[in-house]
């Protein structure tokens, strides 16, 4: 009788779930899922993980990563998006006109996306605590940001096959002491290749084989040009991929992501300014994140 009572009780206390759309590209997707997960573990919320693929995002899930079994007693899934879930399970955005408004309205209790859940991240974190603790709020949630670092959290993502490999191809050659040289030119370039000119990577490597001449380096860049430089300069010292494929494609989505493992794995990380991909690897392997910049010493 007494276990009756107490299931009933349980019944009565189960928490609203958390709806989870994570936004923009592998990196920042994959951060925002790993964060997500550690918080509604934290709280003992259900979270449903919808993966919506786009333009940014052309590869479903299963050909990247997989959570692992023991969160599906948790309630926390991952799925990829279906048709209705653009008016369902969707904030109201350009991509679906706006239109799911109300629908989103009456099934959550809190939708959070745009700036203001921006703001909630970055400067208001109390009130999203607040609202991530409450179990009787069920919330609609669409970012590309991180909602936090915290130990460990990457640990409930096991990637693919299709992805192993490529870090095992990637690594397969790797000796002595290995540097990763990650140049992000995709977003905002002209801005990064003011701020962070290839000189100030040639600079820095030529600094740090100076210090120890075991030193080599691992290229991650979609930039060829600067990709062969590099590999001019240094020759036998640098491990470059013997192709690159589009990174908006399903084989470059794929090698994207494996290129990222294989950073995580390096003894440093050079980068330029603003790059999540980077930041990402970093924490992944906990490895020294160093962002070249002219403004550096000013």
């Amino acid at each position: 009788m007494s276990e009756v009572v107490e299931k009933q009780e349980e019944s009565k206390l189960q928490a609203k779930g958390i709806t989870l759309v994570p936004m923009g590209g592998v990196a920042s997707r994959v951060r925002t899922v790993a964060s997500m997960i550690y918080l509604a573990e934290k709280y003992h919320r259900p979270l449903e993980i919808i993966w919506h693929t786009d333009e940014e995002m052309p590869v479903s899930t299963d050909r990247l990563f997989t959570l692992v079994p023991r969160l599906a007693t948790k309630e926390i899934t991952l799925r990829a998006s279906e048709t209705w879930d653009t008016l369902l399970n969707m904030p109201p955005m350009i991509n679906n006109l706006y239109l799911s408004y109300p629908i989103v309205s009456l099934r959550y209790d809190r939708v959070l996306f745009g700036s203001h859940l921006a703001r909630m991240i970055s400067r208001d974190r109390d009130e999203l605590e607040a609202l991530l603790k409450d179990g009787e709020k069920s919330l609609l949630i669409a970012t590309d940001q991180s909602f936090g670092n915290y130990y460990g959290m990457y640990d409930v993502l096991e990637s693919t096959v299709e992805v192993n490999n490529v870090v095992l191809s990637i690594m397969a050659s790797w000796k002595n002491s290995v540097v990763g040289v990650h140049i992000n030119r995709r977003a905002n370039s002209r801005s990064t290749f003011n701020e962070c000119p290839i000189e100030l990577f040639i600079k820095r490597m030529q600094e740090m084989i100076e210090a120890d001449r075991e030193t080599n380096f691992y290229i991650a860049t979609t930039s060829k040009d600067e990709r062969e430089r590099l590999a001019t300069i240094f020759r036998e010292r640098v491990y470059v991929p013997h192709s690159v494929a589009d990174p908006d494609t399903l084989k470059g989505v794929i090698q994207s992501l494996g290129e990222l493992l294989a950073l995580s794995h390096c003894d440093r990380i050079l980068t330029t300014p603003e790059s999540n991909y980077s930041q990402v690897a970093s924490e992944l392997g906990n490895v020294p994140l160093e962002t070249l910049s002219i403004y550096a010493n000013i």
